[in-house]
């Protein structure tokens, strides 16, 4: 796979579908990462949906999480258990999520908390699905420049 074709691959893998998976989820749902639109009211913040300068921000900045993972991934490849880079994928993601206590903490002090189950796992789904796709698309860049 050529150089241009990679880069390709990477931005649309593993930071356009992550980002609009993460808008789908959150229109679907009705449920947002952040405060209650109550909160966002009485802070005078802006309410989702967003315009656009919030969105082109967004979507510049979830490059740095996206260009990091693409670098840890590139050292530790070969470290990462499992045989496919599929597996690879999935146990780099499930690292990923641990590290930022997206996988367990997060998700158990929201219920500790009062936060309904199902608002809780459809916060986390926010987090894990796109998380999840983009490690696996890493994963899968990652082998095709060892090949």
């Amino acid at each position: 796979m050529n150089l241009t074709y990679q880069i390709i691959w990477f931005l649309i893998a593993t930071w356009l579908v992550p980002f609009c998976l993460h808008i789908a989820i959150q229109a679907a749902t009705g449920v947002y990462t952040t405060s209650s639109p109550d909160k966002l009211e009485e802070a005078n913040c802006r309410k989702p949906p967003y315009g656009l300068e919030v969105t082109l921000i967004a979507i510049l900045l979830s490059l740095i999480p996206t260009a990091t993972a693409f670098l840890i991934i590139n050292l530790i490849y070969e470290e990462i258990p499992g045989s496919s880079p599929l597996t690879k994928g999935i146990c780099f993601s499930i690292l990923r999520l641990c590290l930022n206590g997206d996988l367990i903490r997060t998700p158990l002090m929201n219920i500790v908390v009062g936060n309904p189950f199902r608002n809780t796992i459809l916060k986390q789904c926010d987090i894990w699905i796109p998380n999840l796709i983009m490690c696996i698309a890493l994963s899968f860049l990652a082998a095709s420049t060892r090949e």
